[in-house]
């Protein structure tokens, strides 16, 4: 959460050196750049309308576009095997309450970390809010049997492999 606001201040304060910038190339009077500039400064931006039109201009709002993808931090999944030298699953929250969608991996190397979950595009026959997450009984796919035995692919959220970060020696 810590992270998440940390992110929002730093994009709200780019957003005031761009409006820093188009309010002194607007106003000419150095009285009234002083009082727009303390302002911003003070986060009283939001009482002038001058400044609250250039503020929701220039501060981009976040938006995600992934609409296939998932991030799972370390102490939101389970690794476990079912077998002594099987494959890897993964518990991870699903929708529901204190449900967990189990997730069979193709490797017997536990991750570890942060991961970024990637659903692959083979099945689109669920309806997109809810496609593998949550589901009791899922419908059956009409598709080739392979797209339904293919177990998903997890990677870092750093982009590395599955393994980990690589080390550079």
């Amino acid at each position: 959460m810590r992270d998440a606001a940390a992110d929002i201040a730093a994009n709200r304060e780019a957003a005031k050196a761009k409006v820093k910038q188009v309010v002194f190339r607007r106003t000419s009077d150095p009285a009234e750049q002083k009082r727009l500039f303390i302002a911003l400064k003070r986060n009283e931006w939001t009482t002038d309308p001058f400044l609250s039109r250039l503020m929701r201009k220039h501060w981009r709002r976040g938006r995600n576009k992934t609409a296939n993808q998932i991030v799972v931090r370390a102490d939101q999944y389970k690794a476990y095997r079912l077998t002594e030298d099987g494959n890897v699953w993964l518990a991870v929250p699903g929708l529901e309450r204190r449900q967990l969608v189990r997730i069979p991996l193709n490797t017997t190397v536990a991750p570890t970390g942060t991961l970024r979950l990637i659903l692959r595009s083979g099945c689109s026959c669920w309806p997109p809010a809810t496609r593998g997450y949550g589901i009791r009984n899922p419908p059956r796919c009409t598709r080739s049997p392979r797209s339904r035995r293919r177990p998903a692919r997890t990677r870092h959220a750093s982009g590395g492999s599955p393994y980990g970060p690589r080390s550079r020696r």
